[in-house]
């Protein structure tokens, strides 16, 4: 709640107003957060710019640390998380972090390649010069350039309330890349 992005400002911001509203009795709230999508309907670093080079046999550029821990959401655990919080009265009035997949990109590549049947992943990391150049071009990579301190080192989400209170699990990432 004491973010050092734009938008990290502007979701906290987001998520004290619709608490206060909360705790004044004005409306229910509760929030799921979720870490890096994959799956199905996911828009993510790792869709946008290494699944679809990987699967290709092809070099993928990556945002940041290709061999940095990160936590990784599988878009029906995110929507397993929505339903389990919105039928139970003790999701209301907090928020909550989906169940996350805790790997390394590099490792996600490698599981993607296996899958289909594609070439060992060859990663490069993008430069903080490629992505001003790029931002140029596309509004969308200022975006990841904002974010970059979730893909440099690690960026490890803590889903134990989730999983005591409701008993979800993440899936597996061979899972959540099969799809």
């Amino acid at each position: 709640m004491t973010p050092h992005t734009r938008k990290g400002r502007v979701r906290a911001e987001l998520w004290r107003q619709a608490k206060n509203a909360h705790d004044e009795g004005r409306l229910r709230a509760t929030e799921v957060r979720a870490g890096q999508y994959l799956g199905p309907g996911a828009v993510s670093g790792f869709t946008l710019l290494v699944a679809p080079r990987v699967r290709e046999g092809e070099l993928a550029l990556v945002h940041g640390n290709p061999d940095a821990a990160h936590s990784f959401s599988y878009t029906e655990d995110v929507a397993s998380a929505l339903v389990a919080v919105s039928g139970d009265e003790r999701a209301w009035g907090r928020a909550w972090h989906a169940p996350v997949i805790t790997t390394t990109l590099r490792q996600a590549a490698t599981d993607l390649a296996e899958l289909h049947g594609a070439p060992e992943p060859r990663l490069e990391p993008l430069t903080e010069r490629d992505l001003t150049l790029l931002s140029f071009t596309d509004p969308l990579w200022r975006e990841f350039a904002e974010m970059s301190y979730m893909s440099e080192r690690p960026f490890l989400v803590d889903d134990s309330d989730i999983r005591d209170t409701f008993g979800l699990k993440p899936s597996t990432l061979r899972e959540a890349l099969a799809t």
